[in-house]
């Protein structure tokens, strides 16, 4: 028989489990394994993964019933284990007005869930969308990482960046449009519901979150396409939605821009300064310069008989001039065209004072005739997706509110446009 002093000390055999809760086999503890609560989580006063799910079960079968009044509340420890209810984990069926909040505004970080149909806007967004908006390295990278860890805290972002994408989807897949422009126009106003919420609170903590939203609200106008009786910088009702929009993107700046340049627009600059895009040839560009200057003496001629200060007109004419020569100056120059328009076609529309804005929504002849032709630059951007069919609707729209008797004024911004289109 062996000695029993070798056997002192030894350790008393126990009967080994399995399945005891996660919170005990996290700290190698023994677990009781008593439900809903095991004892070592009840003796630390933390959630025990037993209760979790428990509860999270009978949400699910039933979660219209509110919860007993005489629910335990457990009051976190600093051994509490976060761990995620079996119910997150399980459920594939969620649509984002119940996985995200219903206004989209969210507190803290969150992992959203998606349904299979949402994996393919936010894959479609990140992987195809993000570098068509995104033409350099400064601005591709804020559309693919920082606007994404903006949505993770501010969800009416996130569903920004899927009705985007589910526009964009719309456009390239014209046998599925319906379904892509119904599930845009879903999220969109599941973002619109949470920017009202958040707006009226704009300060620093909130401002890149504003920015991102008004920025992306804008895109998803463009995106839908041209609309009927909407023409980007008029109406025929007289609201002008899209410059409103532009309003806001420029109230926020306005408000924050230092906080605004230190967190996102400042190294876009940044990583975008070196960077040398790719060029292509361009042998002839448009004869703007004789153009403008006639329309400059039209009105300066017409500026007596105007119920307005034609001054504001002359103002945005020469903004508009400046724009002609930031876009084709270096063309003639060079005879190679990089295609980075965008700033200074947006930038005149972004610059334009209330005082010409009026002036666009009662459809005064001189602000459209000036608006034909910015119609010209905006053409050259229309190699983007999203601009793509705008320039020509909105000549359309110009011609049939000015009618036969200013049809001479915009024969130059006409024949452009035509000739673009050829």
């Amino acid at each position: 028989m062996p000695d029993t002093d070798e056997f002192k000390g030894a350790r008393k055999p126990h009967r080994k489990t399995r399945t005891g809760c996660a919170s005990c086999k996290k700290r190698r503890i023994k677990c009781d394994e008593a439900k809903p609560t095991c004892l070592n989580c009840k003796k630390h006063n933390i959630a025990c993964p037993f209760s979790i799910s428990s509860s999270s079960l009978t949400s699910d079968s039933d979660s219209t019933q509110n919860p007993p009044s005489n629910a335990r509340r457990f009051v976190p420890s600093r051994y509490q284990d976060q761990v995620l209810p079996s119910s997150v984990c399980q459920k594939r069926d969620l649509s984002p007005a119940t996985h995200l909040t219903p206004t989209g505004v969210q507190n803290s970080p969150v992992i959203p869930t998606f349904t299979a149909e949402e994996f393919e806007l936010w894959h479609h967004f990140l992987m195809i969308t993000c570098p068509t908006i995104g033409d350099d390295p400064g601005s591709l990278r804020f559309w693919q990482m920082n606007v994404p860890n903006i949505g993770f805290s501010n969800q009416f972002v996130l569903h920004l960046t899927l009705a985007l994408a589910a526009f964009h989807l719309g456009r390239t897949n014209p046998e599925r449009r319906a379904k892509y422009i119904a599930l845009a126009e879903k999220h969109e106003t599941i973002a619109l519901q949470g920017v009202t919420t958040v707006l009226p609170g704009l300060d620093s903590m909130n401002c890149e979150a504003l920015y991102a939203a008004a920025t992306l609200i804008c895109f998803c106008y463009l995106a839908k396409g041209p609309q009927s009786g909407e023409f980007i910088a008029f109406s025929e009702t007289g609201n002008i939605q899209w410059l409103i929009l532009l309003g806001g993107v420029r109230s926020i700046m306005d408000s924050k821009r230092a906080e605004l340049y230190a967190a996102v627009l400042g190294p876009i600059q940044e990583a975008s300064a070196s960077y040398k895009p790719a060029k292509r040839k361009r042998d002839s560009v448009p004869d703007y310069v004789q153009p403008l200057e006639e329309l400059r003496r039209h009105i300066e001629s017409r500026a007596a008989t105007y119920s307005f200060d034609a001054g504001i007109c002359l103002k945005v004419l020469d903004n508009l001039v400046k724009s002609f020569h930031a876009v084709y100056e270096r063309i003639i120059r060079t005879g190679e065209d990089d295609r980075r328009h965008s700033p200074q076609v947006f930038g005149w529309l972004y610059r334009l004072p209330p005082e010409f804005t009026q002036l666009l929504i009662e459809k005064c002849s001189a602000g459209l005739i000036i608006l034909a032709h910015f119609v010209v630059l905006l053409k050259e951007i229309d190699y983007y997706w999203f601009i793509e069919g705008w320039a020509e609707h909105m000549m359309s729209g110009i011609k049939n509110i000015l009618g036969k008797e200013h049809e001479t004024l915009i024969e130059w911004p006409i024949r452009q446009i035509r000739r673009a289109e050829a």
